[in-house]
């Protein structure tokens, strides 16, 4: 052997077999002979009731998720969505299932209205509501009433932390974590994202539907049922209700994914957004404009003020012009009215003179 040559030898993880697929197995009672090593069946069986005339839990199957940080719900000013997926397994036994009823999805939103709006738009598989932690506590207790759960997660830490502090509560079996169950059906050497995890599957879906809590929660249970088939399907012993199942299982996850109206409201949103943009463009214009005119106007104001004065002691010094050049002229008025007051030389003054003259003689 050449000695300049390397082997690469497999990460002793890659394809790890965890608990949490052989739980997913035993949910829908898809062993099919293999080994359950570490796996506490008893306890399991116990936890766990078949439905009539089936292998099959019945129970409901929960993927949840907050996008947010776990400790909002102890916030005043919280935000977050928290966003879940339920699949009753009791649907499983309808023939032929019904799709658009199989999976029920929900996206809750906490906090401002703006941030409702922002964050509900590209919700497609229902309403988005913008409601409490109350609000989301009682919905889910309703949804839960009586029912035994099997909660799905992906990566999970926040999600979990999220449900204690919020006080929420499940009778819960146990906890499935597709990042983990994932990794022995791919074959993979790592936990791998959400949208890793769909691509690989071959789920439909589009990335920009990704981030919203309600959409996240059913592509990841769409995925779960994806992870249950391919591994079913590694085996290569199947029977012919097995086979049912996981053709049941593979529609649910891979049938309704309204990819289309999606499309649809992402144009309908981008057109919402250039209008917005538009209209917040047109009030900075306008705000600028008025912002110009108001300092134009700060600035001619003293021009104006000494216009104004300048105006006033011209016309103060008018005023007493014509005043000064009034008075001369009633002076003239005065003396000509004088003037014209005086006797003219009679002939009787003339008279009078002539005759003292005589008397002087």
């Amino acid at each position: 052997m050449d000695n300049n040559t390397t082997t690469i030898r497999p990460k002793a993880h890659k394809g790890l077999l965890r608990e949490d697929l052989i739980l997913l197995r035993h949910t829908f009672d898809l062993h099919l002979g293999r080994s359950r090593a570490g796996f506490n069946q008893v306890y399991a069986d116990r936890r766990g009731q078949n439905l009539p005339e089936s292998m099959i839990k019945g129970l409901l199957i929960i993927s949840f998720h907050i996008e947010g940080q776990p400790d909002q719900p102890t916030k005043e000013s919280g935000r977050y969505q928290v966003g879940l997926s339920v699949l009753d397994t009791r649907h499983l036994q309808c023939v032929p299932v019904d799709m658009q009823s199989t999976l029920q999805t929900y996206h809750f939103c906490v906090g401002p209205e703006r941030y409702f709006k922002k964050k509900s738009w590209n919700f497609c598989f229902g309403q988005s509501r913008h409601v409490t932690i109350d609000d989301i506590r009682r919905e889910i207790q309703k949804l839960v009433a009586k029912r035994n759960v099997v909660l799905v997660v992906h990566g999970g830490k926040d999600d979990l932390q999220f449900i204690k502090a919020a006080k929420i509560h499940f009778r819960q079996l146990y906890t499935v974590d597709t990042q983990k169950s994932a990794q022995n059906p791919l074959d993979l050497d790592y936990q791998c994202s959400v949208e890793r995890m769909l691509t690989l599957l071959g789920c439909p879906f589009d990335p920009g539907m990704l981030h919203n809590a309600g959409n996240d929660m059913n592509l990841t249970l769409r995925a779960l049922l994806l992870i249950a088939t391919v591994d079913a399907k590694n085996d290569t012993e199947l029977k012919p209700g097995c086979e049912a199942l996981l053709s049941a299982l593979e529609r649910i996850a891979t049938e309704d994914v309204p990819l289309e109206e999606f499309q649809r409201q992402v144009k309908a949103q981008l057109r919402r957004e250039h209008n917005s943009a538009q209209s917040r463009r047109e009030r900075k214009n306008i705000r600028v404009k008025e912002e110009k005119r108001v300092k134009q106007g700060k600035k001619a104001c003293p021009k104006a003020c000494s216009t104004i004065k300048n105006n006033d002691q011209d016309l103060v010094q008018a005023a007493c012009t014509c005043k000064h050049t009034s008075d001369k002229r009633t002076a003239r008025r005065s003396r000509a009215n004088v003037t014209n007051k005086k006797e003219p030389l009679g002939e009787k003054h003339i008279e009078g003179i002539f005759k003292g003259l005589e008397i002087e003689h």
